[in-house]
């Protein structure tokens, strides 16, 4: 299917773009407020800061990342100081995720850039609007993850 019009106004595509713009705004914003964090990174300290403790294989599915893919994620927490890993009580062999001092101290500037975003992505869109868009993205969501979409 060649690149046309067409396809730049359809769901994948406008999807692709909005992720990607989400992402490169986040970014520049952490970058401006000094949080050496990406927006991959952040989203794992969301459900961190919601609740620490977690393990690799939660934080994946909620991140909806691979296995290879969230360990990087955290690998690269650790790094930087923000989280660390403490063997279960119940399963040596199992890691919870916790978040350091430094972890928890930037939740608030973290949020803070994460807010003006959100407000700039939806600047000029009422909130009617927003619903039925988060209710229509919601569906689609459910229609691919649903098992009655004929996938095994």
């Amino acid at each position: 299917m060649p690149l046309n019009d067409s396809f730049t106004q359809s769901f994948p595509y406008i999807i692709h773009q909005l992720y990607r713009l989400i992402h490169l705004h986040i970014n520049r914003a952490f970058v401006r407020s000094g949080y050496d964090i990406s927006f991959d990174q952040f989203l794992v300290m969301v459900f961190l800061w919601q609740r620490e403790g977690r393990t690799q294989q939660e934080l994946s599915k909620l991140t909806s990342k691979d296995k290879a893919s969230i360990t990087r994620l955290i690998d690269g927490l650790v790094r930087r100081g923000l989280v660390e890993r403490i063997p279960a009580e119940y399963d040596r062999r199992s890691k919870l995720i916790y978040l350091t001092r430094k972890g928890k101290s930037i939740q608030p500037g973290c949020y803070t850039d994460g807010q003006q975003s959100r407000e700039r992505l939806v600047e000029g869109i009422s909130t009617e609007n927003l619903e039925i868009t988060r209710r229509t993205l919601l569906k689609m969501v459910d229609n691919f993850q649903s098992k009655s979409s004929g996938e095994k």
